[in-house]
């Protein structure tokens, strides 16, 4: 006689294994990505540090790696808005590069972006500085000493690094942030004392926090003769928003930077860090806005002019969108997302 078959046996052990991970991933994902930032301790940054000091660029590569994996798991519930969005997209910005490749640059370059900020002091050695060209017709060591300039750029590429790299290189630029930067982050202070010191900058802000309404006046008195501010035109200066035609679609910016310009006559330059491969840095900057635009008052003119000289160079790197550039393009409005990026 047959014996009969226990039913409770074809469970197999690893499907035991597989359900407690789920079951930890989904307790890991409630906390959410937001707890990261507590984590990084002075005692965590110093170890991180020390470390890189040894085993130099693949060390950061690694961890950058690391903590971009476990951030794609953490935020795997905002994946399908990110796709909905992303398909919203003219044609000639998904060109080259999928969905899944745009949202793994994406939070690549901000965590990325984060380890390297955690090496500011250090950018200006030469295992880094090799790692950051400069390219286009404006070039900031080069222009008048005695005029203020205001550069634009849009969050996609490395942006999250770009005031760090370009304090590295001796230019003194100040980035216009919101209050919960990672800049913001008590490690972060003694090691931007460190660099302030290295490059020259000491009496110069890296950053300037927004402080609301009167936040335009607080820019214009730190924008001195010869100083450098850098300003997202694709979200929160202001509440104001331009829609104009970019990448076979349109985009939306906002002209706080442009009216900044105005009333400082300063050069207005559109540039972005682009990472055109592991840790291989180039700073593209486009055309400044011609004066006459600015001495005019064509606000929507200066804007055309930034767009055009900027979203060819974003075309030209397939996947360096991030949530707040498609939201512009896509029309304005913030996407829901568990945090920045």
């Amino acid at each position: 006689m047959r014996e009969a078959r226990n039913t409770s046996s074809t469970v197999r052990p690893q499907d035991t294994a597989v359900a407690r991970g789920r079951r930890l991933l989904t307790k890991i994902r409630a906390r959410g990505p937001r707890k990261i930032s507590a984590k990084l301790t002075p005692a965590a940054v110093r170890l991180f540090r020390f470390t890189e000091k040894i085993l130099g660029v693949p060390f950061v590569l690694t961890v950058a790696w690391g903590i971009t994996a476990a951030n794609t798991l953490l935020r795997a519930d905002e994946w399908t808005r990110f796709r909905r969005l992303y398909d919203r997209l003219p044609a000639r910005l998904r060109t080259g590069a999928s969905a899944r490749r745009t949202y793994w640059r994406m939070l690549w370059s901000w965590h990325s972006g984060l380890c390297l900020s955690f090496l500011y002091d250090r950018l200006g050695e030469p295992r880094w500085a090799r790692r950051i060209t400069v390219r286009g017709p404006f070039h900031p060591a080069h222009h008048d000493p005695k005029q203020p300039v205001i550069l634009t750029y849009l969050h996609a590429g490395a942006s999250m690094t770009a005031i760090p790299w370009m304090r590295s290189l001796g230019f003194p630029a100040t980035c216009y942030i919101v209050a919960n930067h990672p800049f913001m982050i008590g490690a972060f202070a003694p090691i931007q004392q460190q660099g302030d010191a290295r490059y020259g900058l000491t009496n110069i802000p890296l950053a300037v926090v927004g402080t609301g309404p009167r936040q335009l006046r607080q820019l214009s008195t730190t924008l001195k003769a010869g100083g450098m501010i850098a300003i997202a035109f694709d979200s929160g200066l202001s509440p104001a928003q331009l829609r104009v035609p970019a990448a076979g679609g349109s985009i939306a910016l906002h002209d706080g930077a442009i009216r900044l310009a105005m009333a400082r006559k300063a050069l207005l330059v559109p540039g972005i860090l682009i990472e055109e491969a592991p840790f291989r840095f180039a700073f593209i900057f486009g055309r400044p806005v011609p004066t006459s635009l600015l001495e005019s008052g064509d606000i929507h003119g200066a804007a055309c002019h930034l767009a055009n000289e900027l979203m060819p160079v974003i075309e030209a790197h397939p996947g360096c969108l991030t949530w707040t550039t498609m939201d512009a393009v896509c029309g304005g409005k913030t996407t829901e997302r568990r945090s920045w990026p």
